[in-house]
């Protein structure tokens, strides 16, 4: 190893030796120190860096929220915000609904104050109530619409003959021919009468077969005393009962009497044939009362999997011949049952208390009821005479100015009868629906 020389300028002597060796300064420990500084420092400033960019992405979500919401305007003086979309729909369909809800709305009334008459003071000014009903609502006014469409497809008279639409346009065209129904619906309903086993207003002898009874009015009403209103359709039920029966050919002196037990033995099965099961609490007009109720729909559905056989529920509630009932229903899809069948019986006290008190009434109050339940329900189908006493008894008690239309009772008979309503159905969505609407979603109407 050479030896290490200083250079001299000018006679001075300078050391050329490197700094490190001069000052005595070990060159491995200053690196290593060096390096740790650098990476905290490193660290430091990648850590800022963080900060600002989340800070930076705060600040410009607060700007975004304070340019989205603007005032548009003043309801009542005050101002009015509305939050911008990303996008709005500018569409015919996005419009005409836009303006569907500003003419239903009242936007002169505040809506803090009654948000009701803001939102649909428009809709209840151009949409009165049809004097046919008590209510109106957007549902109704829907169906009504659907009901004018299908109208006019049942008018259409082009079809094969044996086409199941082609039958529920003549069931409706039958339903529509109003100089038939006058003529024949006395005859009809006398005829039908003496095929159910005729009845007591006949000074006949009831030879027909029982079915399970229903109530005509609201059954709470049957248990109410000293209520005005109560009392006031009460009566009115009975002088519409009494109508129907004097334009069958029944006697002013003998018909009312018989209307009068029929009512009566309603109320005997309101009190007496409920299950004391279900308990529930009544108020009407302060009248409060505490009764047994029918079974719930809650309860029907908790025990709708309750399964005895038919012979047993005949032993059980012996009042009807369930058997040879249950086959008659059964018969025009080729059924026969037995008494070793199982059966669901959601409420079968219901049905053995039901049954003591039919088997415990006389067959003329039976024949009157039985054939009164299957008259009250025919009578918007039956002659002028025999609507107008349904409509006046409505007008006393439901605020029901008038009848509806005969079209809408025959579109709705026709569109809910048992089969026909497939056939209206198709019918209407070959009809309403165009040729370029998605095939899927046809398939799942």
């Amino acid at each position: 190893m050479g030896t290490h020389k200083n250079k001299s300028i000018g006679g001075i002597e300078l050391c050329s030796a490197p700094s490190t060796q001069s000052l005595g300064v070990n060159s491995t420990i200053f690196r290593k120190g060096r390096k740790r500084v650098e990476v905290c420092l490193l660290s430091l400033c990648g850590l800022l860096l963080l900060i600002c960019v989340v800070l930076a992405v705060l600040f410009a979500m607060e700007l975004s929220k304070e340019d989205d919401v603007k005032p548009t305007g003043t309801i009542n003086g005050r101002p009015t915000a509305t939050t911008a979309m990303p996008s709005v729909c500018n569409t015919a369909q996005c419009l005409e609904i836009a303006a569907r809800f500003t003419r239903n709305m009242n936007e002169s009334v505040d809506p803090c104050n009654d948000f009701f008459h803001f939102a649909c003071d428009g809709w209840i000014r151009d949409n009165p109530i049809p004097p046919s009903k008590n209510e109106y609502i957007t549902f109704l006014k829907k169906i009504q619409d659907n009901n004018e469409k299908l109208r006019n497809m049942l008018e259409d008279a082009t079809g094969e003959h044996d086409d199941p639409v082609m039958k529920a346009k003549r069931y409706y065209r039958s339903c529509m021919n109003e100089d038939e129904v006058e003529r024949t619906t006395k005859q009809q309903m006398l005829e039908l009468i003496r095929s159910l086993g005729s009845w007591a207003l006949d000074n006949q002898t009831w030879n027909g077969t029982l079915i399970p009874p229903e109530l005509s009015l609201i059954r709470e009403e049957y248990l109410v005393n000293n209520n005005s209103k109560v009392t006031q359709k009460k009566h009115a039920y009975l002088e519409y009962m009494t109508t129907v029966g004097m334009l069958l050919g029944g006697q002013n002196a003998t018909t009312l009497p018989h209307m009068r037990r029929i009512l009566k033995f309603e109320e005997q099965l309101a009190r007496f044939i409920i299950p004391v099961l279900i308990v529930k609490e009544l108020d009407i007009e302060s009248v409060s009362i505490r009764i047994s109720s029918i079974p719930s729909q809650a309860f029907l559905y908790e025990n709708s999997h309750n399964t005895i056989t038919i012979g047993e529920l005949q032993t059980r509630a012996p009042g009807f011949q369930w058997l040879s009932h249950l086959n008659s229903l059964f018969a025009e899809y080729n059924i026969t049952l037995n008494a070793s069948e199982y059966i669901i019986v959601p409420a079968p006290d219901y049905l053995r208390n039901m049954s003591k008190h039919v088997l415990a009434a006389d067959n003329d109050t039976l024949s009157d009821y039985f054939i009164w339940t299957v008259l009250r329900r025919l009578v918007p189908f039956l002659s002028r005479p025999f609507r107008e006493a349904e409509a006046a008894y409505k007008r006393q008690t439901s605020h029901i100015k008038a009848e509806p239309a005969r079209w809408l009772t025959c579109i709705t008979t026709t569109n809910y009868y048992r089969g026909l309503t497939f056939a209206t159905g198709s019918l209407y969505i070959e009809k309403a629906f165009g040729q370029g609407d998605d095939p899927t979603g046809l398939w799942q109407i």
